[in-house]
């Protein structure tokens, strides 16, 4: 059905040579976003991560970009709803594009993983393996094969001054051992540790470390968590000077030092198994001013370090380029645009061969963005700084999804920030790309719980139904309402998943049949479950299960047929796309069958599914087969008979 209305509605509309807008919000959106991290893979392609404070409290989301500096999707949330703040995040990533993020939430540390693609590999999960302790200030680092290291600030021997502990994980996210300690020193000060990978099967972690009564850089490398040698000194003054915020990237370390009497960065050359070299001042000017929070990446086989500076009067982002001795290579240079006076904090940076990105904090007047500047691999920038999160023109609109056209009409949704929080708004249109009435707010939740990722679909009476997923439990559920052709609720929110375990539901979508009943189906911990509703409302059972117990699904799609049986699809993490047919009952019609007929582990995912009114259905995906995304398509009869082979469609 969402197929076929596709080229109707292309057709309908191509003599219009205009774009229409279905949101009507014009509403001032300010909130702060806050100490970002970056990571890249060898390509140059990027993802940026920060505290976010958009839906009314600190949560931690992200952004992908390509290796041209163009966004891939929009910003998406990585923490899951919580009555804790999140803070703090720190993203590693490896050659290939894999990567995780560790963050605080309360006094915890948490962390999840993502494939190359942007897709969850795991649910957020705890890494400090104490309970009622505070933990701070994580760092993670990932291998080439996947595996990573996250390292943090830790309380849990009960005395003032924490210590740096760390946690080994495989690539899926099992932990290597237990949490183990990184500072041989008990008593001082450990904290602001860094980590880094130094070889295929090496780590080391930098920290600040006040053993010595004053505070010092130590550093420690690891095999597994075996450590090499002892922890090392890396600073090389006499005195009692300060030395805070180490950053570390394959041999270097970087800090801020006091001991020229006022903020400078210096850095120095290390390995596990030689003496630390002499260390060296990094900033080129000889001014009295703030230099802090420096940090270093990769960069065609040198390295660049980025920091804080207020030598022009104001916090600018400065940067210089070393070789792989330790020498500069020319001058220091401003990061962020001249002659922007408003401050700018906590850079980070992440590097590869391709290059290397600057990310950092911008304040203005009433908010916080984050930006970045991209280099080239000899250090040339990359256009000009980009915002990441800023929004000037009005609260947030994302995620749209339309229903199909009846008697000239269709209803598009999407999530909505105009309240401060996440909510679904609807529009109803005409195909003339005319709005029937105001944006329809479809959520009666009053708290400012999180509802997002909706879909909707629609009778040919013109009532509609919409679902979403919706935190006002304090986890995620499927709720759903039911609207006329005008737009106005037959009834209150409900809730779809009759689960009482409190375990998070995933990605709902529904659709309606002629009798104005409807199906909904969605995810949850591998499960693809549905469940059937008449034309008020009135659930017809409880939810059933579709997918096997050999088979772990999620991103599931729907359609109706007109004798109201109806057939879904899902992805599965095997690569593979799959389906189940069921008929008006919910009876299955048969097992799930395999869709795609691909024979090797490319990944697939993103399935959808439309059919005609012969109960011909069609099933398309994003597919990697050929090394690079392409859309595959594959038509079946009406009882899930496969019609010829997998085409591309692109």
């Amino acid at each position: 059905m969402l197929i076929l209305f596709a080229f109707i509605f292309l057709y309908s509309f191509q003599t219009y040579a205009r774009d229409f807008p279905v949101s009507e919000d014009n509403y001032e959106e300010v909130f702060m976003e806050q100490f970002p991290c970056v990571a890249s893979d060898s390509m140059g392609n990027f993802a940026a991560v920060w505290m976010d404070e958009r839906k009314g409290q600190y949560a931690i989301y992200s952004q992908r970009y390509s290796c041209e500096g163009m966004p891939i999707g929009g910003n998406f949330p990585i923490s899951q709803y919580s009555s804790d703040d999140c803070s703090a995040p720190s993203i590693s990533m490896n050659s290939e594009g894999r990567f995780s993020i560790a963050w605080v939430q309360g006094e915890d540390i948490y962390v999840r993983i993502f494939d190359k693609y942007g897709f969850p590999v795991t649910q957020p999960f705890l890494v400090n393996d104490d309970m009622g302790n505070k933990h701070a200030c994580p760092s993670a680092a990932m291998f080439d094969d996947g595996s990573f290291v996250i390292t943090w600030q830790d309380w849990r021997n009960g005395t003032w001054a924490p210590d740096i502990f760390a946690q080994l994980f495989n690539r899926e996210g099992s932990p290597f051992w237990v949490n183990f300690i990184v500072n041989d020193h008990v008593g001082g000060e450990q904290g602001f540790p860094d980590a880094s990978i130094t070889s295929s099967s090496s780590y080391t972690i930098a920290w600040m470390d006040a053993r010595n009564g004053n505070t010092d850089i130590f550093a420690q490398t690891f095999v597994g968590t075996s450590p090499m040698w002892g922890n090392r000194k890396v600073n090389d003054d006499s005195d009692d000077a300060h030395q805070y915020a180490p950053s570390f990237c394959k041999g270097f370390v970087v800090w801020q030092d006091f001991r020229d009497g006022f903020p400078n960065i210096y850095g120095s050359k290390m390995s596990y198994s030689s003496p630390v070299d002499s260390n060296f001042k990094i900033n080129d000017d000889i001014d009295t001013v703030w230099h802090a929070n420096p940090a270093i990446s990769d960069l065609g086989g040198n390295r660049m370090i980025a920091w804080e500076d207020s030598r022009n009067g104001y916090f600018d982002i400065y940067g210089q380029i070393i070789d792989v001795n330790g020498n500069c290579i020319g001058p220091n240079f401003q990061v962020n645009a001249t002659g922007d006076t408003m401050a700018k904090h906590f850079p980070e940076m992440g590097g590869s061969n391709a290059g290397a990105v600057a990310i950092f904090q911008c304040q203005r007047e009433r908010e916080c963005d984050i930006s970045f500047q991209m280099y080239d691999s000899s250090g040339f920038p990359q256009d000009s700084n980009a915002i990441i999160t800023g929004n000037y023109y009005g609260a947030h609109q994302r995620f749209p999804s339309i229903s199909g056209e009846y008697h000239g009409v269709f209803v598009v949704i999407w999530e909505d920030f105009r309240r401060g929080d996440c909510d679904i708004y609807a529009q109803i249109v005409d195909t003339t790309g005319m709005s029937i009435g105001s944006n329809i707010q479809l959520v009666d939740d009053t708290s400012s719980s999180e509802q997002i990722f909706a879909s909707v679909s629609k009778d040919t009476q013109g009532d509609f139904i919409a679902v979403w997923m919706d935190a006002r439990n304090g986890n995620w559920d499927i709720y759903a309402a039911l609207f006329d052709e005008s737009g106005n609720p037959l009834d209150s929110n409900f809730r779809v998943n009759a689960d009482t375990t409190k375990d998070d539901q995933f990605f709902s979508v529904c659709a309606k049949n002629k009798k104005g009943g409807f199906v909904v189906a969605w995810c949850a911990r591998g499960l693809v479950m549905a469940r059937r509703y008449d034309k008020d409302a009135n659930p017809l059972g409880v939810p059933f299960r579709v997918n096997e117990d050999s088979i772990s699904g999620f991103c599931p799609s729907i359609v109706n047929s007109h004798d109201c049986s109806f057939a879904i699809t899902y992805a599965a993490p095997t690569s593979r796309i799959f389906a189940r047919v069921f008929d008006s009952t919910a009876t299955p019609m048969g097992s799930s069958f395999r869709v795609d007929d691909d024979s090797t582990h490319a990944q697939k995912f993103s399935p959808q599914i439309g059919m005609n009114s012969t109960n011909t259905f069609t099933i398309v995906w994003a597919d990697l087969r050929n090394m690079e995304p392409d859309t595959y398509a594959q038509r079946f009869d009406s009882v899930g008979n496969q019609i010829g082979t997998n085409f591309r469609v692109n």
